[in-house]
């Protein structure tokens, strides 16, 4: 994280907390393992960033509002496949002259999916049939909101080898509410550049996006999970970015044979560059439970 406070910092700071130690760490957010009154919680610091120029303030009170709403939505969320908020409160504090948002959430353990695909874990169709239902149980309640996650991948998302909660979303610091103004920071790109949906790339894509987008992204995360290749990367942003908007992915089921062309079909389509042509979000998630 820019300029992340020490560990030594924050225990000053935060002296009625006992902090273990650093897990985990982004451009503008490190996170902590903290015990919470016997229980282990995952406690988030995010650095506020300065941005030269006479709007800094005005930057800077937007990046507090991004984070304010994922945590409002965070409260709101039933779904038990969401990241739950833990016991620390969100709060700002000031370290060395910069200033700090900090909050928990409850600890999720298992393994990160790009993890796993990192390696090469190979999944059996109900784990890849359970990915897709619990990420699209995300996606259907996040839009009951009119809010998408813009960035679904799997770095975001856990896989817990628990039965009634296999898997578990993170992050939704990017989440964005349609109709609502833009909050993402000026230079930073709201969304992970791989798993981009094509109708994101086109000029004024505020105005013409929906839930669908994170289908797609959802797509392409069990694509590459599935498979252990990504559809669409390539050697650079740019190319990467043509491969989305153009290339049509190798059907699935020719990197996975062993799996049912059904199953691999309907993958296939969450990745349809049209967002009209992907699948009814109910229809799939039910289709889901026939491959459980």
């Amino acid at each position: 994280m820019q300029n992340r406070p020490s560990i030594e910092e924050l225990r000053i700071e935060l002296n009625d907390l006992e902090l273990i130690d650093e897990f985990a760490e982004g451009s503008y957010k490190t996170v902590y393992r903290v015990n919470v009154n016997s229980r282990i919680e995952a406690l988030k610091v995010l650095y506020v960033p300065e941005i030269k120029g006479d709007d800094n303030l005005v930057q800077q009170e937007n990046y507090i509002k991004r984070i304010n709403r994922e945590f409002k939505l965070l409260e709101s969320l039933q779904s038990p496949y969401v990241v739950k908020l833990g016991s620390i409160k969100q709060r700002t504090i000031k370290l060395s002259n910069r200033k700090y948002l900090i909050y928990s959430e409850e600890l999720v353990g298992g393994n990160p999916l790009d993890k796993m695909i990192s390696e090469k874990y190979i999944p059996t169709m109900k784990e890849a049939a359970q990915l897709l239902f619990c990420g699209l149980d995300v996606i259907k309640e996040i839009w009951t909101y009119k809010t998408i996650h813009r960035d679904i991948k799997p770095g975001n998302i856990m896989f817990t080898g628990n039965k009634t909660r296999p898997y578990v979303i993170l992050d939704f610091g990017i989440a964005f509410i349609i109709g609502d103004t833009l909050l993402t920071l000026v230079g930073n790109t709201p969304c992970t550049p791989a798993y981009i949906a094509p109708e994101m790339l086109k000029s004024g894509f505020r105005d013409n996006i929906d839930f669908r987008v994170d289908m797609f992204s959802l797509g392409v995360t069990a694509y590459e999970f599935t498979s252990g290749v990504h559809p669409f990367i390539k050697d650079n942003q740019y190319n990467t970015f043509k491969s989305i908007a153009e290339d049509n992915a190798k059907p699935l089921t020719e990197l996975r044979e062993d799996l049912p062309h059904e199953f691999c079909l309907l993958i296939d389509q969450l990745l349809k560059k049209k967002s009209s042509l992907r699948p009814n979000i109910n229809i799939l998630i039910n289709k889901m439970k026939d491959f459980l």
